[in-house]
């Protein structure tokens, strides 16, 4: 796979160069949004990119903007999943991010197990497996969890309803707030 890295630090760059050079990946690298747009408008090899937010001339989501404007009118790939890594914690620009199609959003320093896990999800059936075996442990544990339910409703024990339907409530809204 073929990634493009876009950061107007040449520290940041190589490292994440490196990171994704021995996950096996070949790397290239652009200083600044606009140098990344004519890489990806000038070839169609780049498998997915990785993205500063703070940049001069063209942020992370300018880029990106620009990028399926370019992919709409035929000039660049139309399915390069971006990723937007930014050291300012800024929630109204991850929210925008978000909203336009970023496939994931990191914070500096990024937490290299969740990067590595996304490269080598990208081009391979891993990803979805590891979703299809989480939804039948889920399945399996199901009826477990609605045998349990029947004993507290038989036993009319309030306090173990009220625990069971606080921990969901809790593990919802935790689920929720990953796809917000």
């Amino acid at each position: 796979m073929k990634i493009l890295i876009v950061d107007d630090k040449v520290i940041n760059v190589a490292f994440y160069g490196r990171l994704i050079e021995n996950e096996g990946h070949e790397v290239r690298s652009a200083a600044g949004g606009k140098e990344a747009l004519s890489i990806l408008a000038g070839v169609h090899d780049i498998d997915a990119c990785l993205t500063d937010l703070n940049m001069p001339e063209m942020d992370g989501v300018e880029l990106y903007q620009a990028y399926k404007t370019y992919a709409k009118e035929g000039k660049a790939r139309k399915d390069i999943p971006f990723v937007l890594v930014s050291a300012a914690r800024d929630v109204v620009r991850f929210k925008e991010a978000r909203r336009e199609g970023f496939a994931d959003i990191l914070i500096k320093p990024p937490d290299i197990v969740r990067l590595r896990n996304f490269f080598d999800s990208l081009g391979s059936t891993e990803g979805s497996e590891r979703c299809e075996n989480l939804l039948l442990a889920i399945q399996e544990h199901a009826a477990d969890l609605d045998e349990i339910i029947k004993q507290i409703l038989t036993a009319q024990d309030h306090g173990s309803a009220n625990a069971l339907a606080n921990y969901y409530n809790d593990a919802q809204k935790r689920i929720q707030s990953l796809l917000d």
